[in-house]
């Protein structure tokens, strides 16, 4: 019953950030924008080194998004770390 549970409460947040991703692609291929950028861009985008990325990301500062094998990251969380 609980493992249940819990696997309707993983499905339901899976599909939820499935659709979010989803609609930030379509998003990108209408505005042809990256709203996701991989990690060396994402470092390049803020004038940092690829570690520096990292630690934003354990110390909890940025979000990282795994699509297939890659960690990308929302350009919109790296600009908010720029203000």
């Amino acid at each position: 019953m609980i493992e249940s549970y819990i696997r309707n409460i993983l499905q339901e947040e899976m599909g939820s950030r499935l659709e979010m991703l989803k609609a930030d692609l379509q998003r990108e291929i209408k505005t042809n924008e990256k709203p996701y950028l991989r990690k060396i861009e994402a470092a390049e985008y803020l004038c940092v080194c690829q570690s520096t990325i990292d630690n934003y990301v354990r110390d909890g500062r940025l979000n990282k998004y795994k699509i297939g094998r890659k960690s990308m990251f929302k350009k919109a969380e790296l600009d908010n770390l720029l203000v």
